[in-house]
């Protein structure tokens, strides 16, 4: 058997903690850390090394991080310390060295017959037996407590394990993850369960239960943005440092505490920093000088195939394209008019005709028609749009949307916020796994982030149009903020900071969700919709529901 077609010993473990945990981090590659998985990895820092190629796993003594698989059974796995014992020392005629695996497990024994520690004791000591040692028990120990718990190889414990590889290769022929647990305690612990979305899930389905908010409000970790010409970013000792032209320091953080990093212009960044970031799984975003979306920067991280296959199928269904075009399309005109109303536009007849257009949206019978609605719609928000900012006394004149370049102040925030908020939607879809070049309702086009786009709709007007009235209308952008052309306008570095402070202060407030009832960061939202999505195409939703304001 090719070392490619051996299971991992923790998919069994993963399946006998929950079949779903085992398919979404084994087979979607789907993965996340937490306190417990942190805590965990702190335990096995001990046993965890490479052991030597000169080392001989037949001496007495103690070996650790011994990697070793099973052809029988089809499985491999790390052990992470394997105590052995010379014939010679034993009694009995088998010359064959005793071998006794030792698991190192987290926390306190509350039941040391749990199945999933079982049967990767289990698994441990079949492949050690496979592999020419005498086994007749192996140990888990309990780094809490300081315990270690004798578990024999018996005949259940044999079958247990054989059951559970047989179950694991089932599990793998799947198209889609099975079915989340309902109300488990055990999702708390998971640190999979802001991915699995087991509530919300169970809840579209059957809305019988309340939803847990199995994930946080919002990050620790905040986004770094860095404005200053010539300045060079790199990483030391744990964490990224930004200095300028003439090599003074100007900010130093924790990688930890820092989310993704945006450059702007000619900021320079290393090659060795750019690995660093991309290890940590944190995004380096580029931006022109003007503040134009130019690139992203990641490592692998996102890539389930499967979801991705998923996508391109939903692509090239019309059936599929026009339900999700439909909810994108309806909940952007819904939540254009909310911010209206919200403002106390006195355009009644506009904030009439974006119902009009919302509820034909639902009913558009092809993304043609879609494409017209929306167009209509957008030039009666932005009308409504020109009334509030004239209402609340702006010193700038706007009267429609015009981009590529901005020719008036107002649209020069709108472009730049549009643009903060597709790095911020396009790093939740690069995360979630999605490909962020199809999408469903924009048109795929070389170089454009569609999904990215697709996904935008919902929050153009809650984010960025709702950060520019509010920076208007408290009077904090003045002409010195602009730089004015011929035909175009754009921030200069001090407005731009302006509109980056208020901005993150948006996305970082807490919100109630409308359909499960919690509260998260707008910055969290945009992950949980994007994942949403996910599920949705892969057939886990009969229809995407988008962040709709009430």
């Amino acid at each position: 058997m090719q070392h490619r077609d051996l299971i991992p010993v923790r998919m069994l473990v993963q399946y006998r903690f929950c079949p779903r945990n085992a398919y979404l981090e084994s087979v979607s590659q789907e993965w996340a850390s937490n306190r417990e998985v942190a805590e965990g990895k702190a335990v096995h820092k001990r046993v965890d090394r490479e052991p030597s190629r000169k080392e001989d796993l037949s001496e007495a003594g103690t070996h650790r991080s011994v990697m070793m698989s099973s052809s029988r059974l089809g499985i491999i796995g790390k052990i992470d310390l394997m105590e052995i014992t010379t014939a010679e020392n034993q009694e009995v005629p088998d010359n064959r060295p005793v071998a006794v695996p030792v698991e190192y497990k987290r926390g306190r024994p509350r039941n040391p017959t749990e199945s999933q520690h079982l049967v990767q004791i289990g698994a441990q000591m079949m492949i050690l037996e496979e592999n020419g040692y005498r086994v007749k028990e192996g140990i888990l120990y309990y780094a809490g407590a300081k315990k270690r718990v004798t578990v024999e190889l018996t005949p259940e414990i044999r079958d247990l394990v054989t059951d559970t590889v047989e179950r694991v290769r089932e599990l793998m022929s799947m198209d889609r993850p099975p079915e989340p647990l309902i109300h488990d305690p055990r999702c708390f612990k998971c640190s999979l369960a802001p991915l699995c979305l087991p509530d919300e899930l169970n809840f579209l389905k059957s809305q019988d239960e309340k939803v847990r908010r199995l994930a946080p409000l919002r990050d620790n970790a905040v986004p770094l943005y860095v404005q200053e010409q010539g300045a060079r970013v790199s990483v030391r000792d744990g964490r990224v440092i930004v200095r300028d032209r003439d090599g003074n320091e100007r900010v130093r953080a924790r990688l930890m505490d820092v989310s993704h990093v945006a450059l702007f212009g000619g900021v320079q960044i290393t090659s060795q920093a750019l690995q660093r970031l991309a290890s940590e799984e944190i995004p380096v975003i580029f931006y022109s000088y003007g503040g134009w979306f130019r690139a992203l920067a990641t490592n692998t991280f996102g890539s389930n195939i499967l979801l991705k296959l998923a996508q391109y199928r939903s692509y090239h269904d019309d059936e599929a394209r026009l339900l999700a075009a439909r909810a994108i399309v309806s909940m952007k005109l819904h939540n254009s008019r909310q911010l209206l109303m919200r403002n106390r536009c006195t355009e009644s007849e506009v904030v009439e005709r974006l119902k009009i257009y919302e509820q034909d949206a639902r009913k558009a019978e092809s993304l043609e028609e879609l494409l017209g609605i929306e167009g209509n719609g957008a030039r009666e928000y932005f009308r409504g749009l020109a009334s509030l900012l004239a209402e609340h006394g702006s010193r700038f004149d706007f009267k429609s949307r015009n981009r590529r370049p901005p020719r008036d102040p107002v649209n020069a925030v709108l472009s730049f916020g549009y643009a903060l908020l597709l790095k911020d939607i396009l790093v939740a879809v690069r995360t979630v796994g999605l490909e962020e070049g199809v999408g469903l309702y924009h048109e795929v086009r070389p170089g454009r982030p569609a999904m990215a786009l697709d996904l935008m709709e919902e929050f153009r007007a809650l984010i960025v149009d709702s950060v520019a009235l509010y920076l208007f209308d408290s009077g904090q952008l003045g002409e010195d903020d602009f730089v004015f052309g011929p035909q175009s306008c754009g921030l200069n570095a001090s407005g731009r900071k302006k509109v980056i402070s208020a901005y993150e202060h948006r996305v970082d407030t807490a919100v109630r969700h409308p359909v499960f009832g919690y509260r998260l960061s707008y910055r969290r939202v945009f992950e949980l919709q994007a994942r949403l999505f996910a599920r949705y195409l892969l057939g886990e939703m009969d229809e995407y529901v988008p962040f709709r304001i009430r």
